[in-house]
């Protein structure tokens, strides 16, 4: 078990070593979606199918829809990750899905959110086969109390 977990430090370490740097995600929609998805432990259907409404900032939670086993959910909202929708929602002011997809009334499709995760995987230099599944081992970690880099996306100082 270690040695999973040793691996998916070692690789979200590297993604944020070069996101720290250099942009990973092409526009701020792109950042949020990735930010969400880290921060919250989200799956590609449930990040894609986030409505606005789901945001709850005042409880610090994230409700998910219909998630895995057609159950909702709730997962955590960190300060960092409500501090990059607010910027995402200032900009783009997204409506009824918060993160539309084409037409607008419609999510962003599956594909596009993996797709959001592969161009930044290239972009950081990441070069192992991996998938947005890394992120639940992630939130899975923080359940073990291991720390990892999802504590720096998080502004977790204290170590």
């Amino acid at each position: 078990m270690f040695h999973h977990l040793s691996f998916f430090i070692s690789l979200v370490a590297q993604f944020f070593a070069v996101t720290a740097g250099t942009p990973v995600a092409r526009n701020l929609k792109h950042k949020a979606i990735l930010m969400t998805t880290f921060a919250a432990g989200l799956r590609v259907g449930e990040i894609a199918n986030l409505k606005v409404s789901d945001i709850d900032s005042k409880n610090m939670q994230i409700l998910i829809r219909q998630g895995k086993g057609k159950k909702d959910r709730y997962s955590l909202l960190s300060p960092a990750n409500l501090s990059i929708l607010r910027q995402y929602w200032m900009q783009y002011r997204p409506s009824l899905w918060l993160f539309p997809g084409k037409p607008a009334d419609k999510p962003i499709s599956i594909r596009t959110v993996q797709q959001v995760f592969v161009d930044a995987k290239v972009r950081s230099g990441i070069q192992k086969d991996v998938s947005t599944c890394i992120y639940l081992h992630l939130r899975r970690m923080d359940v073990l109390n291991v720390k990892s880099p999802l504590d720096l996306l998080e502004g977790d100082d204290n170590e």
